[in-house]
């Protein structure tokens, strides 16, 4: 089951979005949404182990994979990820169902789910 972590330990940069993080409890799964005001989701990015999909409004749906070789874990600014050409049909297969199994009565988790069906 997903529960939010406290907004107050995150970093807020996309003003004016507001950044909010959920963690499975279970699995070992991350969910960052950034949403308008009005709670409508701009971007969001869910991270598996090393796998992540992500979702923007304006560039679409992407995959890929954190980059253990961009020196991440030792430098601040190196990117910490790199991205798929193509989507890679087996994390959004993976992450679809595991949000359909996972949602809770959380709105957020339901947007998330509809926007990933609707892809």
């Amino acid at each position: 089951m997903f529960f939010e972590i406290d907004s107050d330990l995150l970093k807020q940069t996309d003003v004016p979005l507001q950044k909010r993080w959920f963690r499975d409890s279970e699995i070992e799964c991350d969910l960052l949404v950034w949403e308008h005001e009005n709670q409508k989701i701009e971007r969001f990015q869910f991270w598996y182990r090393d796998a992540l999909l992500e979702w923007h409004a304006i560039t679409g749906v992407k995959t890929g994979y954190v980059d253990r070789s961009t020196g991440v874990f030792t430098h601040y600014q190196s990117e910490l990820y790199r991205l798929h050409t193509d989507l890679d049909d087996q994390i959004y297969g993976f992450v679809r169902n595991l949000i359909k199994t996972r949602k809770s009565e959380e709105t957020i988790l339901n947007q998330v789910f509809q926007i990933i069906s609707d892809i």
